[in-house]
């Protein structure tokens, strides 16, 4: 009964209009799953890669760092920060568009590998060592630097009279952390963080010394490590 006095004074032209506009108004909600056909990304990433890649191939005999990779024994020369800076550089200023960090995912995405690269630069190493054929998937620098590092101290604990001793392993992963950012290590490099704390290039001669076998010098110890951990 309350209803009905309640809606007495409204009249059916009225309350048709209402019903209209609440039609109107109303959000349909389809529970119909729709099926994707195509969701784009597979083309994208395809056309990034093979950009970058192009233009790598197009530029292999021309830029340092690329030569290192393409025209010799990879692990007969040592890549250098200056090195990839330049290369870096060369591919911003020919294509401002193709950014480095959006590569590596795209070949993240079609090599189906759930990482991260840690910096642009050591994202580009990445890619070269990607293109050319390196790394059969994109792979992290550090995850290449880390396991080359465990292969050398392994070879060498394995041929040598002594296993290395823990000053020695501490100052060995100390350079493996500054060639996974710098690429390198020389000399002056002793004389920055984390090494100045240590005892800076004077301990490390003492200590590093004592790994050089035979006909290996300090400066020899060093190229090795330069060649073969970023191998």
């Amino acid at each position: 009964q309350r209803v009905k006095a309640a809606t007495r004074a409204l009249s059916m032209e009225l309350i048709t209009t209402l019903d209209e506009i609440r039609k109107q108004n109303e959000q349909k909600i389809d529970h119909e799953i729709d099926e994707i056909t195509h969701a784009g990304w597979a083309d994208n990433d395809e056309a990034l890669t093979q950009s970058c890649a192009q233009w790598i191939d197009e530029h292999k005999e021309q830029i340092t760092a690329l030569q290192i990779f393409y025209n010799q024994p990879y692990q007969r020369q040592a890549l250098s920060l200056v090195m990839i800076k330049e290369l870096a550089n060369a591919i911003k200023q020919a294509k401002p568009k193709l950014a480095l960090s959006h590569i590596w995912q795209a070949y993240a995405r079609l090599d189906k590998v759930n990482e991260q690269a840690e910096s642009e630069l050591t994202a580009l190493v990445s890619l070269i060592r990607r293109v050319a054929g390196i790394d059969n998937t994109i792979t992290p620098f550090a995850k290449t630097v880390r396991k080359n590092f465990q292969k050398w101290t392994f070879e060498h604990n394995a041929r040598a009279d002594k296993p290395l001793s823990e000053e020695q392993m501490h100052w060995l992963a100390m350079i493996r952390e500054h060639l996974i950012t710098s690429f390198a290590i020389e000399e002056n490099d002793f004389e920055l963080t984390p090494f100045n704390q240590h005892g800076g290039l004077g301990q490390a001669y003492d200590v590093l010394s004592a790994i050089a076998a035979n006909d290996r010098d300090f400066d020899t110890l060093l190229d090795e490590i330069n060649r073969q951990w970023t191998a």
